[in-house]
């Protein structure tokens, strides 16, 4: 376990490298806590960015994606995130998250 050895450089090329083969929400929860963990917050955004591009909306990735955005000091918008993760776990349309 290349994260756990604190191998992180090595452990995110691999991440990298089995999402490019195989992209799975598992190897891309893996990554994100990854870069949260090096707090390396741009670069968990844009691992999330990416996982949902590829997966559609999904409450886990507003969720870790507000979880980045308070550990940048951005409230609001972490607790913006928070909020559509609630209401797509609760099955409320996404785009309905800003009307209500």
């Amino acid at each position: 376990d290349l994260m756990g050895a604190g191998r992180l450089d090595e452990a995110r090329a691999a991440l990298r490298e089995g999402i490019a083969a195989h992209p799975r929400a598992g190897l891309s929860q893996l990554l994100v806590e990854l870069e949260m963990r090096r707090r390396n917050y741009p670069e968990a955004l844009a691992a999330l960015d990416e996982w949902a591009a590829r997966a559609g909306p999904a409450a886990r990735v507003a969720a870790m994606r507000g979880d980045a955005l308070v550990a940048m000091g951005q409230q609001a918008r972490a607790r913006e995130q928070w909020l559509l993760a609630a209401r797509t776990e609760s099955g409320v349309p996404p785009q309905d998250v800003h009307q209500k």
